[in-house]
């Protein structure tokens, strides 16, 4: 049975907290601050080195592969989606993140360690409340072999996976806030690359910080670390899927489903579903 939606209480942080890390891109070293906000103000992205803030909307999303980039003034600030995840697993609508570079660190590729840093800075309910989004009707983004579909419903994040590579294989990840424990059964699932996708990252894109560290690799007759549940692979993309929707700015009370999507096709479907809204 779906449960009736009801406003969400505004949260922030109750206290700074950071973490540091190496960048994937360029290999330097790279704070990640985590600050309290006033009630209203959303997540903002503030990249110190120029003094510029950026929110974390749609309106402002980079069109970057392979992941989530936020971008305004000629400033851009990559590698969000994790600590949205974790921000969104934790309620905290309102906080500044302040980053001293141009990316969020990697980090082990999970969303793990910024889960830690949402729980060191300890959410801290405000006096005001947001609207939920709920769906009158489905919204759906497909193509290519790909689809992703909103559904009015609970608050439930699937993902079936369908990959190539014999050791990632077919897997199914489901994650129910209202049950499932982030912490424990999401945050730990590691980005996972092949060889091949690797190197041809590297390749286009230089990555001069990548490491095994930063990710699990499927080379052709071994993983270069075990994978932290059997699950994992899918449910990493279901912490994309999470970090990504958290850009329609707004709590979103539905089920979503996805096959073999990406961070494209997350966005495609949170604009979709931000048009649907308004």
């Amino acid at each position: 049975m779906t449960r009736p939606t009801e406003p969400v209480v505004r949260r922030t942080v109750r206290r700074s907290a950071a973490i540091s890390g190496k960048t994937l891109l360029t290999g330097q070293p790279v704070t990640v601050s985590l600050h309290p906000a006033e009630s209203g103000s959303g997540i903002i992205f503030r990249h110190s080195p120029t003094g510029t803030d950026i929110p974390a909307t749609l309106d402002y999303v980079a069109d970057v592969p392979q992941c989530t980039s936020l971008q305004a003034e000629g400033v851009r600030i990559d590698f969000v989606e994790h600590l949205l995840a974790a921000l969104a697993a934790g309620g905290v609508t309102d906080a500044l993140v302040e980053v001293d570079g141009s990316e969020v660190p990697l980090l082990d590729g999970s969303a793990a360690p910024y889960e830690a840093l949402v729980r060191e800075a300890e959410a801290l309910p405000l006096t005001e409340a947001v609207e939920p989004i709920s769906l009158p009707e489905s919204v759906k983004i497909e193509g290519e072999g790909k689809v992703i579909i909103a559904l009015p419903g609970n608050p439930e994040f699937w993902y079936l996976l369908d990959h190539e590579h014999p050791l990632i294989g077919r897997q199914a990840a489901i994650y129910r806030p209202l049950r499932d424990d982030f912490r424990s059964q999401v945050a730990p699932a590691r980005t996972f690359a092949t060889e091949e996708e690797a190197r041809a990252l590297i390749a286009a894109r230089g990555l001069e910080g990548a490491d095994e560290s930063m990710a699990i690799v499927a080379y052709a007759d071994r993983l270069s670390a075990p994978e932290p549940f059997p699950n994992s692979f899918a449910m990493h993309k279901v912490i994309d899927m999470l970090g990504d929707l958290c850009l329609i700015g707004r709590p979103l009370h539905a089920t979503v489903i996805a096959y073999r999507t990406g961070h494209a096709d997350n966005r495609a479907l949170a604009r979709a579903i931000r048009t649907e809204a308004t």
